[in-house]
């Protein structure tokens, strides 16, 4: 049966949501109660309340997609997928509802979404792998799907993202079956978004995250240990004892993820700083006498330990993996193209894309954000993994950090590396690459950028932005330039 009276753009709204895929695959065997549900999928899924799973099953009846009976013998309405020749392609926004006769296919129009995405709360913008470490300056995920989408790309494309940060185009990339390719500086932000998209065998990641929480717990406190000035400013003498702890636990057991503990460690470092609550990114100076907190109105203490973050970081990282691979499996079931999410290639590499020749071919499209001029310092802000497990520090060749300041000699040296980086884009990507970048250019540096580097802007979208991350950030708006080759 086709189901032509339903409208395609309802159908993606119903499926869109991670939570109403695992619905449908739960149910997958057979009907279920709304608490059946709840218990199936709640875990992976990260919801505590049962209404939310209720609506979402009220949404799929709604979208014909399941229905809803009274059953006598249990006395209780059992939900029950409706149609199952559902096929949804999340590559080019299609959905097909198709039996042997009848293969059209409707799309959906792009053009009047609300690119501030205002409306979509934290908990959303954080989901599964994208909040697995906080990660200033990274742009929302559902920015990337829209761009995605407004562009087409397909599982037939290879998307680029020269300044890939923690990995967010890459994470969006394979959720939709498509290839991508990273390039980023900063180590530690290329650890971080390995650890986002690779492949996990979920029973020996959970065993392995579990023995390294037993042994981390096993300090021995008595032991004098040598760290470095930092270290010492900035954690109490218990703390530096735990994390080095911690470091070496990983350094001596043969662990096959290794790099999702140095992950944990890296978040519990961060919250264990001698820092004040309400200001985690931009205190100048240690506190470690009690202090007046502005962010819980109450006197509040420095941090003593780390240790008593492990086992809620532990238990979180692990989580938010499983739901990503959750939603994978999931997935894979809906999208037909002989592939699935374990043969996605992602390719990351830690390098400068100034002149960083990419082995690569083929590259049809580019999703990235560009360092803001004078904003941020993208090695200091995770400073305390660089010295606990002794990254490469390339700080001195960040574009546009906040150290060098937004004067006039800053912005002439932001611009020169800004094109010789789309300069070294325009020899790498194919003549018809359609090139999106986010960029918040209050200055308006960029047309020159693009024009010097010989890149065409076809359109620019200007997007209001409110930062929920910090005390200190104004609302204010960027822009979505997207351009392609002269």
């Amino acid at each position: 049966m086709v189901l032509e009276s339903l409208k395609v753009e309802d159908v993606l709204k119903g499926l869109s949501s991670d939570t109403r895929l695992l619905i449908i695959d739960s149910l997958k065997n057979g009907p279920k109660s709304a608490i059946q549900v709840f218990n199936d999928i709640s875990d992976n899924a990260g919801i505590k309340n049962r209404e939310t799973i209720y609506r979402a099953l009220e949404r799929l009846v709604d979208i014909q997609i399941l229905e809803k009976k009274y059953d006598l013998n249990t006395k209780k309405i059992l939900y029950s997928i409706k149609n199952n020749t559902i096929t949804l392609s999340l590559l080019s926004d299609e959905v097909l509802f198709q039996n042997k006769k009848d293969k059209s296919i409707e799309r959906i129009d792009t053009e009047n979404i609300d690119i501030s995405f205002s409306n979509v709360p934290q908990y959303e913008r954080t989901k599964h792998v994208h909040g697995l470490h906080p990660y200033q300056g990274k742009f929302i995920p559902q920015l990337v799907e829209y761009l995605i989408k407004k562009n087409k790309f397909s599982n037939k494309d290879i998307i680029l993202d020269p300044f890939m940060g923690s990995g967010t185009t890459m994470v969006e990339c394979k959720l939709r079956h498509i290839d991508s390719v990273g390039l980023e500086i900063s180590e530690f932000n290329c650890l971080l978004a390995k650890v986002k998209v690779n492949n996990y065998n979920i029973k020996k990641l959970k065993e392995e995250i579990d023995n390294f929480e037993k042994k981390s717990k096993q300090v021995d406190y008595s032991k004098n240990i040598n760290v470095s000035e930092y270290l010492q400013s900035w954690f109490s003498e218990e703390a530096q004892k735990e994390l080095l702890h911690m470091v070496n636990v990983i350094k001596d057991n043969d662990y096959r993820y290794k790099n999702v503990l140095k992950i944990i460690v890296s978040r519990i470092a961060r919250s264990a700083r001698l820092m004040p609550h309400y200001s985690l990114e931009w205190a100048k100076e240690p506190v470690k006498e009690p202090y007046y907190c502005h962010k819980h109105s109450r006197t509040c203490y420095p941090t003593e330990n780390a240790i008593k973050f492990l086992h809620r970081y532990c238990l979180d990282s692990f989580k938010r993996i499983q739901q990503r691979h959750q939603i994978e499996t999931s997935m894979d079931k809906f999208i037909d193209n002989g592939k699935t999410f374990e043969n996605i290639n992602v390719s990351i590499f830690s390098e400068d894309s100034r002149k960083f020749k990419l082995p690569v071919d083929n590259i049809s499209g580019v999703i990235t954000s560009p360092p803001y001029l004078g904003i941020i310092d993208y090695h200091d802000q995770h400073k305390y993994s660089y010295e606990l497990f002794d990254f490469k520090w390339n700080f001195d060749n960040e574009i546009g950090p906040k150290s060098n300041g937004g004067g006039a000699k800053a912005r002439e040296k932001y611009k020169e590396d800004m094109i010789k980086v789309f300069e070294n884009l325009h020899s790498t990507i194919k003549d018809n690459a359609v090139v999106n970048v986010v960029i918040g250019d209050r200055l308006n540096m960029y047309p020159e950028i693009f024009d010097k580097s010989s890149f065409k802007v076809i359109k620019v979208l200007e997007r209001p932005v409110k930062w929920r991350t910090s005390l200190r950030a104004p609302n204010f708006s960027e822009k979505v330039y997207i351009v392609k080759k002269k």
